[in-house]
């Protein structure tokens, strides 16, 4: 998920988005016993074409821009604060000569104006610094993305797109929610360690302990190649031990995932990937 920091002794992870942060509306039907329920949402690897409908991963956290801030702050301002709409009343009344006891001056509109201009200046200030902060994340924070292509590409994380997978180097934060591929040690080891990495999500939870995440042996074991042992006529796996070998294992990889629509919900996600006959 957003704001969780990938923590361990990695090089690398690889992960698969599945949900942008702008939480694409694109839900499809299924059949009753479809993961999730009767509405799913389905993502297709290295295949943009076929991802349509999903939103960007544009993250947004300021409330005006420079063209609504006038109508919607005044809204605001006017909506949930009752005593900017006592003293506007107070200042239509006073309007009125036939029973204005001011000879139709409006003495509160001065104050009521001088209130609402000072309170606009700080409203605006705080959310241009928002502005800022989003445009760092969105455009200056980069990634490595693969998307139908043969080799991971620096990206913003603005342009993070549902489908794409992407590499997400040691104490790094993900862009977006995504299902873990597998990981790329340090120091490989025959010890499956390339089927999982641990991840901090003290900005999600306030937790600062750090959660093991698993992948699927099935696609986790691309990122290793099966040896023979003739002594006991079976195989283990043995981890790549560059980087440029394991990014060449996704430039094939297709398949899809089903799972739920995006919801609040931090602790559970229901959902299927299915690989392609295709896939080697």
């Amino acid at each position: 998920s957003t704001g969780a920091a990938l923590h361990s002794r990695l090089s690398s992870v690889f992960l698969f988005c599945v949900m942008s942060c702008g939480r694409g509306v694109q839900v499809m039907s299924s059949s009753p016993d479809a993961v999730g329920g009767p509405e799913r949402r389905v993502v297709y690897a290295n295949s943009p074409a076929e991802n349509v409908g999903f939103r960007d991963n544009r993250v947004i956290t300021s409330k005006y821009t420079w063209w609504n801030f006038v109508p919607i702050f005044l809204w605001v301002k006017f909506r949930y604060e009752f005593a900017n709409r006592y003293f506007l009343v107070i200042c239509i009344l006073q309007s009125l000569k036939a029973i204005s006891i001011t000879n139709g001056v409006p003495t509160t509109a001065l104050p009521l104006a001088f209130v609402l201009l000072v309170d606009a200046i700080f409203t605006a200030m705080q959310d241009f610094n928002r502005h800022k902060d989003d445009n760092r994340i969105n455009v200056r924070t980069l990634v490595a993305v693969m998307r139908g292509t043969s080799r991971f590409e620096m990206v913003p994380w603005e342009e993070v797109a549902v489908g794409d997978i992407v590499k997400v180097r040691r104490e790094n934060r993900f862009p977006c929610d995504m299902v873990l591929l597998g990981a790329v040690h340090e120091q490989p080891e025959n010890s499956n360690k390339h089927r999982r990495c641990h991840v901090n999500t003290k900005d999600l939870d306030g937790e600062n302990n750090l959660k093991m995440r698993k992948a699927l042996p099935e696609v986790a074991d691309r990122l290793c190649r099966h040896l023979h042992r003739e002594e006991t006529d079976s195989s283990i796996l043995e981890p790549y031990t560059t980087e440029e070998v394991a990014d060449a294992q996704w430039v094939a990889f297709r398949g899809h995932v089903e799972c739920d629509p995006p919801d609040g919900n931090l602790d559970v996600f229901n959902g299927r990937i299915y690989l392609d006959a295709s896939d080697k």
